[in-house]
């Protein structure tokens, strides 16, 4: 509802009661729920201090299974990517992939978090030139699969459809399929504009490819357009 300083109040109220309580799998939520907060914020050092927290639980507490633990191990393995440790993002992700429940027939698990995890993956291998075709095929295919939830189960004004029609419109720009990636990323670039609040973070990210895909089009004002785009979001 684009108002995150009420959800922060709530969610660290959440924390502070799961804490009281000794309720591990809410207090991991909650803290897992704090460190997306840091996202819409824009603001790393809430990411990265409540995506550690949430991590400190889990290692903690291993024997248990924790829901959220892909989408923790994938934040964490973002931030790694940024911090420009790539063998540590490898890892993270590769934990992501393996925390999923392979036994939950749920979409979320099947469709859409494979494609969140192997879409930030396959930008880590993009960014280092470190993939070859496998990789670049498999980023594609669960992409898609995590767009096709989306549309099914997520608005067009949420972050959740955002984030799979630009996950699918990056993966075809390098797959070299520039026609297919541009018609994604409008779509993409207009569930954007529809969401309340200012988002810089998901601009910085959106304009960054748009800018690739004028690059390998050739429109290099156009490219350096976004990137300029880019630098003003974050």
């Amino acid at each position: 509802q684009g108002r995150p300083s009420k959800a922060q109040k709530y969610l660290q109220e959440a924390n502070g009661l799961a804490k009281g309580l000794g309720d591990i799998h809410r207090m991991v939520e909650s803290e897992f729920h704090l460190s997306e907060l840091g996202i819409k914020l824009g603001d790393f050092s809430l990411l990265t201090a409540h995506t550690d927290n949430a991590l400190d639980l889990i290692r903690k507490y291993g024997s248990r299974k924790f829901p959220f633990a892909p989408r923790i191990y994938n934040y964490k393995g973002a931030l790694m990517h940024f911090n420009a440790k790539p063998d540590s993002a490898d890892y993270y992700f590769e934990k992501a992939i393996n925390a999923l429940d392979k036994t939950d027939s749920d979409p979320e698990q099947t469709d859409y978090l494979p494609g969140a995890i192997y879409g930030n993956w396959f930008m880590v291998k993009q960014s280092s030139g470190n993939f070859d075709e496998a990789m670049k095929e498999k980023a594609k295919r669960i992409a898609m699969l995590g767009y096709n939830h989306a549309k099914k189960y997520f608005l067009k004004n949420t972050i959740q459809y955002f984030g799979a029609a630009l996950m699918v419109g990056e993966s075809l720009l390098y797959n070299n399929d520039l026609e297919k990636a541009e018609i994604y990323l409008e779509e993409a670039k207009t569930s954007l504009n529809s969401i309340k609040g200012e988002n810089h973070s998901y601009q910085a990210n959106l304009y960054g490819v748009l800018g690739d895909l004028a690059y390998q089009k050739g429109n290099y004002q156009e490219a350096v357009d976004y990137y300029h785009r880019t630098l003003q979001a974050y």
